[in-house]
């Protein structure tokens, strides 16, 4: 009989894989638009929504100000 541990993780592969899937979308968008690895790494820690880094880094024209507040509301 496998281990309850081994079950979790099986169980959290396919989250995993998508999740894996997401950032490297995300780590080829920033380096097209010219963010440094840095830059991507403090994007990534500080916000936790794919969907909004995508937004910020494709419309780099809005000011950050109502960025944040419309993605922390």
């Amino acid at each position: 009989m496998r281990s309850s541990f081994i079950d979790g993780l099986i169980s959290a592969l396919p989250a995993a894989l998508a999740l894996f899937l997401v950032y490297c979308a995300f780590g080829m968008l920033a380096e097209q638009h010219h963010l440094t690895t840095l830059q991507a790494a403090i994007m990534t820690i500080l916000m936790l929504a794919a969907p909004s880094q995508t937004f910020i880094i494709e419309n780099q024209d809005i000011p950050l100000t109502s960025v944040l507040t419309t993605v922390t509301l």
